[in-house]
């Protein structure tokens, strides 16, 4: 596969996550998948990978993913996102590496201001009057907004 192929796989993936739908992963992810983060144990298996995103969307309202920049090589994709949600803002950089078309491996990193507020939402996210204003970022080519997104500054 090639870094086009490569990065609309990355696209779809993170459109169905978008949309909490996590049925299709094997036609993105290698039965073999790891996630590496930076402080945490290996993530190993799709099983596992779905486990750690039902995780997220219960913890944190409106889970979504905002990709600000996207790039691939012939296997490997590179981005800048953000995760928004009810009362939560976090960023990172992640590397996927792809073999025939699906993700193997991922090396994912946070900001540390950013991995500290998932950690806060975990606890508690209810009742928040944090302010909140719209996100508007570069997405496969066009701009996508997400309404009423929270943003720490």
């Amino acid at each position: 596969m090639g870094a086009a192929e490569n990065c609309a796989v990355h696209t779809r993936m993170t459109e169905a996550e978008n949309r909490h739908d996590l049925s299709r992963h094997e036609d993105y992810l290698h039965e073999d998948i790891v996630v590496y983060a930076l402080g945490a144990d290996p993530l190993p298996g799709i099983a596992a990978y779905r486990a750690s995103m039902e995780a997220q969307y219960a913890a944190i309202q409106d889970w979504q993913v905002v990709l600000d920049d996207q790039f691939a090589t012939e296997d490997r994709v590179a981005c800048r996102w953000q995760v928004v949600g009810r009362n939560i803002h976090y960023a990172g950089a992640p590397l996927w590496e792809f073999d025939n078309g699906k993700e193997r491996r991922r090396y994912r990193q946070r900001e540390d201001r950013g991995a500290s507020l998932f950690a806060r939402v975990q606890i508690d996210n209810v009742g928040s009057t944090a302010p909140r204003r719209e996100i508007v970022a570069p997405y496969a080519g066009s701009l996508r907004t997400i309404p009423g997104a929270a943003h720490f500054e």
